[in-house]
């Protein structure tokens, strides 16, 4: 994946994605499916997600999930024991048996099965832009009180 521009990543990156039922009783495969990112230089802490469609609603699924989490979750592995990294509705971590798929889990859905460098080298180009220790100085907090507050 070459270097994206901020434009690039607030207009969206696709990742193709295989879903699979959520339930560990269920063993059903709804098939593939495409994951859309969106990250915003005005918002540099959170990734903005919609994933294919709810095999139930015939939409799309939208998440969010915080960029330090989903990075800790893609870098996760044999050396932490595979542990599921999530807070709130989205659950992430990479698979056992294929360390190159991260599998991703939303709203109580289906699960995304991911290509793990893709998504890596996707989140990392984020960091370039606006690094961790920087963040504080672009994300405008008046703004996002402001959203919490009258929302």
């Amino acid at each position: 994946m070459e270097n994206l521009s901020i434009a690039d990543y607030a207009t969206g990156t696709l990742f193709p994605v295989r879903n699979v039922c959520g339930d560990a009783t269920c063993q059903y495969d709804h098939g593939r499916s495409v994951l859309e990112l969106r990250w915003y230089y005005s918002e540099p802490t959170t990734i903005f997600a919609q994933a294919g469609e709810d095999s139930q609603t015939d939409r799309p699924q939208d998440f969010i999930v915080g960029r330090e989490l989903l990075l800790t979750a893609l870098r996760s592995g044999t050396g932490t024991g595979f542990p599921v990294v999530g807070e709130g509705n989205v659950m992430c971590q990479v698979l056992k048996d294929n360390r190159a798929v991260i599998a991703i889990g939303f709203n109580e859905g289906y699960i995304l099965l991911a290509e793990r460098n893709a998504l890596t080298e996707w989140l990392m180009g984020t960091y370039v832009h606006v690094p961790p220790d920087q963040e504080e100085k672009v994300l405008d907090l008046d703004r996002l009180i402001g959203q919490l507050l009258y929302k």
